[in-house]
């Protein structure tokens, strides 16, 4: 998971901003992470992670008590910070969302393999499988979901700023990270993996992935898989009603024009995170359609 957000925070959002991606930052980290460690580098590697977290991001905040009371203290405490910091800044200055027609989707926190198996069943359907919802409406997983209560990233989304609160969520999401890299059996931090026995030779495992739940059923037949059904986090985040696809028609009050429209829907679908190549094209309506 701390790869992934890595990947995300140094290489992938500096660019969308002016900024230059911090390739060599980004590698050094990833060489660590992707190799097996002793407790001992674990927990130094944690460290590092932490840092990063609190120097780029969260400087400002650390260094006072009170917490922000607007959108304008909350900038000043962002530019304690270092170059995710400015990306910050670049999001909130592009100004509020307007609220989604039918509302933001509903998030969908963390929930127990025997929860998800409650709700479900004991296999999924293949319209559960392609669109996925919870309590019957779409549902957005993933850091925001995690860290809703957290009253930073509520201050952002009580001032609209969804997209930002999704990054900032990110930057907590990494320091959970650090968390079990240093501490790997503390209860401070929810566990990544949940499983259950749905019945005989049937089994459903929620993962918490950098992208958010991650639900997978097998059935074993004759001491192998015989069946699997996965459903991914962008299956969720990229539902037809799903949180891109409601926030993407809901352009700012003002108005935009189409490179503003492109940044904005750019932003947005990095901040959901899909998980493959994706780019954003935006075509002005001709005459006849418009009049249509």
């Amino acid at each position: 998971m701390a790869d992934t957000h890595l990947r995300r925070l140094l290489i992938d959002w500096p660019p969308e901003f002016g900024f230059e991606p911090r390739l060599n930052r980004f590698a050094e980290f990833h060489r660590q992470l992707i190799a097996p460690s002793e407790p001992e580098a674990a927990f130094a590697l944690g460290g590092e992670v932490l840092d990063l977290v609190a120097r780029e991001m969260l400087a400002g905040f650390f260094n006072q008590i009170r917490m922000p009371h607007g959108i304008g203290e909350f900038i000043d405490r962002l530019n304690a910070g270092g170059s995710l910091s400015s990306v910050m800044n670049g999001l909130i200055a592009m100004g509020a969302s307007a609220p989604p027609a039918g509302g933001p989707s509903q998030l969908l926190g963390t929930l127990s393999a025997a929860a998800w198996v409650n709700s479900v069943g004991h296999w999924p359907t293949p319209e559960f499988i392609r669109y996925p919802t919870y309590g019957g409406a779409p549902a957005e997983t993933g850091p925001l979901a995690r860290h809703a209560p957290s009253p930073l990233v509520r201050l952002l989304l009580e001032r609209g700023h969804r997209v930002s609160a999704r990054l900032f969520a990110k930057a907590i999401d990494v320091a959970d990270c650090a968390s079990r890299m240093r501490h790997p059996n503390t209860d401070d931090v929810p566990p990544l993996i949940d499983a259950v026995q749905v019945e005989p030779a049937v089994g459903m495992a929620r993962v918490a992935t950098a992208r958010g739940a991650l639900l997978c059923w097998v059935r074993i037949a004759d001491g192998v898989i015989s069946d699997c059904a996965m459903v991914p986090a962008g299956a969720w985040n990229f539902h037809p009603d799903g949180p891109f696809c409601r926030e993407a028609v809901s352009g700012p009050a003002g108005g935009e024009d189409l490179e503003g429209a492109r940044k904005r829907l750019s932003v947005l679908a990095l901040a959901l995170d899909p998980s493959i190549a994706h780019t954003v094209d935006i075509t002005e309506r001709t005459a006849a359609r418009k009049r249509a």
